[in-house]
C-alpha cells in the first residue's frame, strides 16, 4: 500500500527537519510543534523529518528522557486522520549504535557497532512485525524513496526497500 506521508523521526541529530519544504529548525524550538499543526489542519508534508533535542534523543539524556519523549509526541501521530485513515507510516531508527569496530556498517551483520534499532510503525504493519533481513539506512531511505514515488539514489538502489517486510 502506497503512503501519502511518512513521518521519520531520527533519534540523534538534534534538529527538525522537515524536508519536504526544505526547513531547517534549531533544536531549542519545540520539535514536533509544526508536525502536530500540520496533523492537526491536514497539511502534513508528504515526508517529515523530525529529531529531538539532545537530551530528547538519548545522546546527552538517559533512555527515560527519550521515551518521555516519544510518549508525548507520538500519540498526535498516532491519533491524527492522516495517521487513522492509513496513509501515514513512521519510522523511528537511531543513527548509530554502541561499542563495535567497524565504519563500514553497509553489509557488516558482525560488528555490534552496526546494530541501529529501526521501528516501523503503520495501521497496515501487524504489531510485533520483526524481519530476519539485514536492514541498514540505505533500505530506509530506498523505502522512503519508493512509498514517495521518487527515484532510488545512490547507494539505496543497491538495497530491496522494506515495505514488503512491514507490509507498506
Amino acid at each position: 500500500m502506497r503512503r501519502r506521508q511518512l513521518v521519520s523521526a531520527l533519534l540523534g541529530a538534534g534538529m527538525l527537519l522537515a524536508a519536504a519544504i526544505g526547513v531547517q529548525v534549531p533544536a531549542s524550538a519545540a520539535p514536533a510543534a509544526p508536525c502536530a499543526s500540520d496533523l492537526s489542519a491536514g497539511t502534513l508534508p508528504a515526508f517529515s523529518f523530525v529529531t529531538p533535542n539532545l537530551i530528547d534523543d538519548m545522546h546527552d539524556g538517559t533512555i527515560a528522557d527519550g521515551d518521555t519523549w516519544l510518549a508525548s509526541n507520538l500519540p498526535t501521530i498516532f491519533n491524527s486522520a492522516e495517521y487513522q485513515s492509513g496513509t501515514t507510516a513512521v519510522f523511528l531508527t537511531w543513527d548509530e549504535g554502541e561499542g563495535g569496530t567497524s565504519n563500514d556498517c553497509a553489509t557488516n551483520t558482525t560488528d555490534v557497532g552496526c546494530h541501529v534499532a529501526t521501528i516501523v510503525i503503520s495501521p497496515s504493519t501487524v504489531p510485533g512485525t520483526t524481519s530476519a533481513t539485514l536492514f541498514n539506512h540505505y533500505f530506509l531511505l530506498g523505502t522512503a524513496e519508493q512509498l514517495l514515488g521518487l527515484p532510488e539514489l545512490g547507494e539505496a538502489s543497491l538495497f530491496p526497500t522494506m515495505t514488503s517486510a512491514f507490509k507498506l
